[in-house]
């Protein structure tokens, strides 16, 4: 199983226009090689079952992004974000760029929406419009990472709220998305393939998660995936499978 996970990850990730996995199961084997980096880990252990380079740095595109989400979900888990909470969009916020929501300026929308937006398809609007609303300015926000990242045993600090340009390590994506893992608002959204949210002034916005393995692998409830021309792609994802809780 351990293998078969991995190589499903490789599959999904270096094959990015695989549509089922029942073709994925008959497409030619990856070589692990070919990644830069992987780790496949025991969530009740912590344990490194098997990878590569666990402890290099690399950049990882949109899974840079994950930090700042599991402190928002985690707020939302205390209460200290209501999911009812209505905020209005920045002009700041509205113009982040990279994956999107479509906020509009000073448009009025509740706080559950942009928890989705953020986790399903990272989208930088959502979650700088949350921060906003929540910490009320990106270095109140950044101290809130850093906690974030000590609890779950990271020593680093995020340059920016959503990590732009910042390289990770598997070991410190398998300490992050553990948590992740552990927050109830996030996997409430991290599991979903295909949904949408609604604007105030009517409009709606389809949300399709880059996760094909929330899709395509029973068990698995996400993490968060990232792509980019420069970085290539990346990805963690959380999967349970016969009474094993495993993080690669």
């Amino acid at each position: 199983m351990k293998r078969f996970l991995i190589s499903l990850c490789i599959l999904l990730l270096v094959l990015p226009g695989t549509p089922s996995l029942a073709e994925a199961g008959s497409a030619s084997p990856v070589d692990l090689p070919q990644l830069g980096a992987y780790g496949l880990y025991d969530c009740a252990t912590g344990a490194c079952l098997t990878g590569k380079d666990v402890e290099g740095l690399h950049p990882v595109a949109g899974v840079s992004r994950l930090p700042a989400l599991v402190t928002l979900a985690q707020a939302f888990d205390d209460g200290s974000i209501r999911e009812d909470a209505t905020l209005q969009v920045s002009p700041r916020a509205a113009g982040i760029p990279g994956p999107t929501a479509f906020l509009s300026e000073n448009e009025t929308i509740q706080a559950e929406p942009l928890l989705k937006a953020g986790v399903m398809i990272s989208a930088g609007d959502a979650i700088t419009a949350l921060y906003e609303h929540a910490y009320g300015s990106e270095n109140v926000f950044l101290e809130n990472i850093t906690v974030t990242l000590k609890e779950a045993g990271v020593d680093m600090s995020m340059t920016d709220a959503l990590g732009t340009g910042m390289a990770f390590s598997c070991n410190s994506l398998f300490q992050i998305g553990r948590a992740a893992s552990n927050s109830s608002a996030y996997t409430k959204y991290s599991c979903l393939y295909l949904d949408q949210i609604r604007h105030g002034d009517g409009r709606e916005t389809e949300l399709v998660s880059a996760n094909r393995m929330v899709r395509f692998f029973a068990g698995c409830d996400g993490l968060l995936t990232g792509s980019s021309q420069t970085d290539g792609y990346s990805g963690v994802f959380h999967a349970v499978r016969n009474n094993m809780e495993l993080i690669c």
